[in-house]
């Protein structure tokens, strides 16, 4: 029924069927667990897969329909997780359900482990790290004098700019998620899910870093909605990137403040710096990045309607210029594509 069998257990490959439609058939027969909710057999099973498993990557979406039942399963089984998700709303609920029983049972769970969040994330902590290894030297000596003067460098900002090359097709799955992850921030489940992540985590805001030294340059800048930026070091078009990354990156950062208060680069005593998360496209192609702007405008205006969410998910490839699929990129797509992501750090001295 799980559709695996002892081939696929010593391939480390697991199936796991539709958990939604799963549990609907076993709402009969399930009983219920020590928290009063229901204890269906498929999630009985599923936790029994995964206690002979070291580590379970969740790699089907939209998370927010099946993602939290797979999650628990991993962290009951004791089995670490690994999933592709860039749905921030899911990134709390994780939190709030399962931080602490992860912590308990020794699970390492991680979100977002893909392109494009994990090279933003290594990416900025990278550039941070190599600013942050420099110096600077002033003489404040009198005349006729000789001080030098030796100062740390501070973070004033990041800056991402991913960029893709021959890959022209992608899953539908990461359409429909991304409607209903703004259709969420547009009426407020985002805010609340936030919400309950402040009350069950009150270190966050014990933790919470200090305000940014009005000294400091405002470093990055981040290219409005209507025209498309130029990264002239770079030689790009430039347009803000609506992708999880920014969110992902500052979560990492909240959560490194919470466990790591004295940490170097994101202590407690360190003010957090400007993040900017970019799609670069070349210089040349003006028009494809109008047209991805267009789109975009689109795409959010009818996100924020249940009955435009209703129209997005029908009609995926009209409503991306045929971008996402429900086929999704071949291998040659794959094989063929790449991608490269810049990633800057500016100094608090930075004009």
């Amino acid at each position: 029924e799980l559709g695996w069998d002892e081939d696929k257990k010593q391939k480390s490959v697991l199936v796991v069927p539709d958990a939604q439609q799963q549990k609907k058939k076993d709402s009969d027969g399930g009983g219920v667990d020590e928290e009063g909710e229901e204890e269906t057999s498929s999630s009985v099973e599923l936790v029994a897969a995964f206690s002979q498993a070291k580590l379970l990557l969740a790699c089907a979406g939209p998370y927010r329909n099946c993602g939290l039942s797979i999650l628990r399963a991993a962290v009951e089984a004791k089995c670490d997780y690994l999933d592709l998700c860039g749905e921030p709303q899911f990134f709390d609920e994780a939190l709030v359900n399962f931080d602490r029983l992860a912590r308990e049972n020794g699970v390492l769970a991680i979100h977002a482990a893909a392109f494009d969040c994990v090279p933003a994330e290594l990416g900025a902590a990278l550039a941070e790290r190599a600013l942050l290894s420099l110096q600077t030297t002033s003489n404040n000596g009198e005349e006729g004098e000789e001080e030098e003067q030796t100062t740390k460098m501070e973070c004033a900002g990041i800056e991402i700019v991913h960029t893709i090359q021959n890959v022209g097709t992608a899953n539908a799955t990461t359409f429909h998620a991304a409607v209903d992850g703004f259709h969420a921030a547009a009426n407020g489940e985002l805010t609340s899910s936030r919400r309950r992540v402040r009350q069950s985590h009150p270190e966050f805001a014990q933790h919470a870093p200090p305000p940014r030294p009005a000294s400091w340059p405002r470093v990055p800048e981040t290219p409005g909605a209507i025209l498309p930026g130029h990264h002239p070091s770079l030689r790009l078009r430039t347009m803000k990137f609506v992708g999880a990354d920014a969110s992902a990156v500052r979560s990492s950062w909240r959560y490194l403040r919470s466990r790591v208060p004295h940490h170097e680069r994101r202590g407690a005593s360190v003010p957090e710096p400007r993040l900017s998360v970019l799609i670069g496209m070349e210089d040349d192609n003006a028009l494809g990045a109008l047209k991805l702007l267009a789109y975009g405008a689109a795409f959010t205006t009818l996100a924020r309607y249940r009955w435009g969410c209703d129209v997005l998910h029908s009609h995926p490839e009209k409503f991306s210029g045929g971008v996402f699929t429900s086929r999704g990129p071949t291998e040659e797509d794959l094989e063929r594509g790449g991608f490269a992501t810049y990633v800057t750090a500016y100094g608090a001295e930075h004009s």
